[in-house]
């Protein structure tokens, strides 16, 4: 029984990491969570470029 406990909080905590992560918001504590956001934005920024660079050769 504690094991299973043991999983499903592993899970829960992993799912929540994850939507975190994808959308940069954290819907549990309602808060927008900014630099986690402009972070993937940035970084999607820096993937356009690369595909631009590789296009231009």
């Amino acid at each position: 029984m504690i094991e299973l406990a043991l999983v499903a909080a592993t899970v829960y905590f992993v799912h929540r990491s994850w939507s975190v992560y994808k959308t940069g918001y954290d819907k549990v504590k309602g808060v927008a969570k900014k630099a986690t956001y402009r972070e993937q934005e940035a970084l999607t920024q820096e993937e356009l470029r690369k595909l631009k660079q590789l296009l231009n050769q």
